[in-house]
């Protein structure tokens, strides 16, 4: 359950459907059973099960209260992770195409969320989450494994995945029309994050500070929409530690940065932008013209605007009841021409 959906679930039954896990993971089935008031008539039910084309899995059980529009929330969460096919090019802004390859991920996280909602306008969140990593080479056969290509040194986190305790609290103000296909408003989002590494002989805890800003104006009607959002993400790791490649921010995929391969940029922080067009072409279809800009690096010196990458394209998002539920664009790099298929909408 993400911070942002998690007040808006008030739709209740079983939904079987196809859906994009993550980047690079191919469309696949995904069944939601979803059910408010089920246990001792005040606890809310989720469950959730995705397997994608190349063997990406998620496995989703959640109980506790969320489906008030004002109110306390509060939940248990219990998630598995299996990514077969991570890309990994490096690390750095000027990681080269060459050097890609893939990794495999487990992930299995258990975690405590608490929170307040008023109305769908603001929301305080928190969570306390156990979070276990197991890292190894991937299952592309058409890439070496990046754990044969490239040097524990150059890569923290490379073999050793130790247990983390992750704490974060997040804020957001949301002022959209309608979230899940917004005309005029605005959405900003103020979080931060620490992970402890439970381990001994500790080598990465670190903090993080993310802020997402969206803005949306309407072009003299509804059906013509200016978007704007704003994202960063910044890792600070305490002395003498270093943040784990594997929770390092990334540039590249259907989310960010969308004429890039997945993942092709990796770093301990990252700033990014996104422009769209959005008109209706009729009342189930929008086109949208976009340009995206952004980076990763490494020094907080540069926290700036130079060594940018870029990338535009367009698409047509389908839609139903005020919520995008199918986008198809072509986003084009100065590296690569990109098809992207995603259930759901950009931001």
């Amino acid at each position: 359950l993400s911070f942002e959906k998690v007040s808006r679930l008030s739709t209740i039954g079983l939904f079987p459907h196809i859906s994009v896990i993550r980047s690079g993971s191919g469309p696949g089935p995904e069944i939601v059973f979803l059910r408010n008031d089920f246990i001792l008539s005040f606890l809310d039910v989720r469950a959730r099960t995705s397997i994608s084309l190349f063997g990406y899995q998620e496995h989703e059980l959640a109980l506790g209260e969320w489906s008030q529009q004002t109110g306390p929330i509060a939940f248990f969460q219990i998630q598995y992770d299996r990514y077969t096919r991570e890309r990994f090019f490096g690390l750095g802004n000027q990681s080269l195409e060459s050097d890609e390859s893939d990794f495999f991920s487990e992930n299995f996280r258990v975690s405590i969320n608490f929170g307040y909602a008023w109305h769908h306008f603001f929301r305080v969140f928190g969570t306390v989450e156990h979070y276990a990593v197991h890292i190894d080479n991937g299952h592309d056969p058409d890439l070496p494994g990046t754990l044969d290509k490239f040097a524990d040194a150059s890569v923290p986190g490379l073999r050793k995945q130790p247990d983390f305790i992750r704490t974060a609290l997040s804020f957001a103000l949301d002022l959209r029309d309608y979230p899940e296909e917004p005309h005029y408003g605005i959405y900003v989002n103020a979080s931060w994050e620490r992970f402890d590494d439970r381990n001994t002989n500790a080598l990465f805890d670190f903090n993080r500070l993310i802020f997402d800003i969206r803005a949306y104006l309407p072009l003299f009607s509804p059906a013509r929409t200016l978007a704007f959002r704003g994202f960063t993400s910044l890792s600070y790791p305490d002395a003498n530690k270093t943040v784990p490649f594997y929770f390092m921010d990334t540039l590249g995929g259907k989310d960010v940065l969308r004429g890039f391969e997945t993942f092709r940029f990796r770093d301990r922080h990252l700033l990014y932008f996104a422009f769209e067009y959005r008109w209706e072409l009729f009342k189930y279809a929008n086109m949208v013209l976009f340009y995206e800009t952004g980076k990763v690096f490494h020094a907080n010196r540069d926290f700036n605007l130079t060594q940018l990458h870029h990338d535009f394209g367009w698409g047509v998002r389908f839609k139903n009841h005020h919520r995008v539920f199918l986008s198809l664009e072509m986003a084009f790099s100065n590296e690569e021409t990109r098809f992207i298929f995603r259930t759901g909408s950009e931001f």
